[in-house]
């Protein structure tokens, strides 16, 4: 492997920078979710600066002045006098990124116009492009020669030195003997990219910071070297001196277990020292796949592909409960479900006008019993979506989650709730009215959500903890993260018959385990999550699923084997006798195959 593997192909990563008061010291303090929980619009005043909240995010005039996420308001005025705090917009009692989102597709939709550039939506607010096809169009029209970048003052070109060149236009001006290989493609796609931004801040008065590379990887890497309002490009030759320094932590992959073992079993800290480990040494340490991976990975080598998808696979909103106002009720638990499926169904139908699809699957998501994301119980179902109605979502939804809490012999507590839609198909409007006509609200009124069963209307005057999965969602479900759900006990993920009993707080005892209706049975023909949220959900999850589904194909083989020599015994004439033989032996099997599936030592 060597850095020919990084010729051919351009990747960029662009980056929206934050706009509003850019040009004074900025941040976004995070809303009070143990208050009123009032709707505060976009659109209307949400300077505040007394303020003593969390801040979530802090624009690059406040960072030159010290200020950091996750400093109060207070001690971010000590640091600077002259910051200006603004509060997230808030609906459904949460954090309203629609300004956010709305941005962010708009943005998608000119990089992709009138040009042959593949373009990957990331999250909220960033993206991949693939500018290969392009950049070589417009190298054939010019006679293998890029052209030199607009405003190319803000381009910086990183030096094999791992140094900003000087004279960048003289770089783009070389005669075409000196040019390294593949660095028209990458000059070509940088003055592509450069374009692109210069149109956005033309047409929406949006800024973006980008970095140019061979691959994902260090496009990723190299486009937060210089921002606001610039690009950082990094040719072949110049991926070492942008890799080396870095901690072993900064790669893709290695920010967890993982990465903390490789530094640990190699006695190493930087990218740079594990691009000099043979690599024959790490396929004895981690085995050859891993191996190579690292090997490559050390060098920038990656072979993930820009996909064209501009659109979310899921559409998914959640909210996290610290300390004392975990959930600890089935019916505050519903009251929540139906303010996120409220928020849902707006979003679905405005995707549905936008991209004319709709979701076929409904999925909630719990973490249980600690305070944060990767410890304690977690789980995830789904159902179909039988309508596009926040009442009838938050009905199934909640019915999925008191199964679940039937199942907790001990009690339980919500941390985090979580409801989304995925499994998108295309449809034709008019073939769609009945999915989205609206449904009976759910019987018996619901309690206001400043007055839920178990979430008390008044609280601290500032948010305990910044809830960064509400602001800095990036249109998945759930975000995978190494070491999710250690040693913690896993439901199976499954699609289960949505509930068509009344909502279950109606039906629960006050802990939402005893009495009530019994929930229907699960279907036994049990079809596991779709693609698109398997890989959403965290790693743990996806293991415990990959195993049932191998237990599930060795029974259906079992069962083939069964049919196979039934069809025999008929052809040779064979007792009933010796058929039905035949077929107890065959369940033994199923069933041994079923007791290690379990964990349990088979019947001798």
């Amino acid at each position: 492997m060597s850095a020919d593997q990084l010729v051919g192909k351009v990747i960029a990563h662009v980056i929206q920078d934050p706009e509003r008061l850019k040009d004074h010291p900025v941040g976004v303090v995070q809303y009070n979710p143990y208050g009123d929980l009032k709707t505060l619009a976009p659109t209307e005043d949400r300077l505040m600066n007394d303020s003593n909240g969390s801040l979530i995010a802090v624009n690059y005039a406040a960072r030159a002045a010290g200020v950091k996420r996750n400093h109060r308001g207070n001690e971010a005025r000590a640091l600077c006098p002259d910051l200006r705090l603004v509060q997230v917009p808030t609906k459904h009692g949460k954090a309203d990124l629609t300004i956010y989102r709305n941005a962010g597709k708009q943005v998608l939709k000119i990089l992709g116009e009138g040009n042959a550039v593949k373009v990957e939506r990331a999250s909220i607010d960033e993206c991949y492009l693939d500018l290969t096809e392009e950049a070589n169009k417009r190298l054939a029209a010019s006679g293998g020669m890029p052209s030199l970048p607009v405003r190319s003052y803000q381009v910086h070109l990183y030096s094999t030195t791992g140094e900003d060149v000087a004279d960048t236009e003289s770089w783009w001006s070389r005669e075409a003997q000196e040019w390294g290989p593949g660095e028209q493609l990458i000059a070509a796609g940088a003055a592509i990219v450069a374009e692109l931004r210069e149109r956005v801040e033309t047409m929406l008065g949006y800024t973006c910071s980008a970095g140019i590379a061979p691959t994902r990887l260090l496009a990723k890497l190299c486009s937060g070297l210089h921002k606001p309002s610039q690009q950082t490009v990094v040719p072949a030759s110049s991926v070492p001196a942008l890799l080396s320094p870095l901690p072993l932590n900064k790669l893709r992959g290695l920010g967890g277990q993982f990465g903390r073992q490789v530094a640990t079993d190699l006695n190493l800290q930087t990218v740079g020292q594990l691009a000099a480990v043979p690599m024959n040494k790490l396929e004895q340490t981690f085995g050859e796949k891993d191996g190579r991976w690292l090997f490559s990975l050390a060098r920038g080598i990656d072979d993930a592909e820009v996909e064209e998808r501009r659109l979310a696979k899921s559409t998914s909103c959640g909210k996290t409960f610290r300390g004392k106002y975990a959930l600890t009720e089935i019916d505050s638990v519903h009251t929540w479900l139906l303010e996120l499926a409220a928020e849902l169904e707006e979003r679905l139908l405005e995707d549905k006008e936008d991209n004319k699809r709709i979701p076929q699957l409904l999925t909630v998501s719990v973490g249980a019993g600690n305070d944060s994301w990767g410890s304690g119980n977690h789980f995830s179902r789904s159902c179909s979506i039988r309508r596009v109605e926040s009442a009838a979502m938050a009905e199934d939804a909640a019915g999925l989650v008191k199964r679940w809490a039937n199942e907790q012999p001990l009690g339980w507590r919500i941390t985090d709730l979580f409801l989304g839609a995925s499994s998108f198909v295309d449809v034709q409007t008019t073939a769609i009215t009945q999915f989205f006509k609206p449904a009976a609200t759910c019987s018996g009124g619901r309690t206001p959500v400043s007055k839920a069963a178990g979430v008390k209307a008044e609280g601290p005057s500032v948010a305990e903890e910044e809830e960064e999965k509400e602001v800095q969602e990036r249109s998945v479900l759930l975000s995978e993260k190494e070491g999710a759900g250690a040693g913690s006990s896993m439901s199976l993920v499954k699609r289960i018959a949505p509930s068509v009993n009344h909502p279950p707080a109606a039906a629960a005892g006050e802990d939402g385990r005893g009495g009530g209706e019994s929930l229907e049975k699960e279907r036994s023909d049990v079809e596991y999550i779709d693609e698109s949220v398997f890989e959403e959900l965290p790693v743990e999850i996806q293991r415990e699923l990959r195993a049932a589904m191998k237990f599930e194909e060795m029974q259906a083989r079992a069962t083939v084997g069964q049919q196979q020599h039934q069809q025999k015994a008929n052809v040779g004439g064979k007792s009933t006798t010796s058929s039905k033989m035949n077929k107890r032996q065959t369940d033994a099997s199923q069933q041994t195959l079923k007791d290690l599936f379990h964990g349990k030592r088979p019947k001798k």
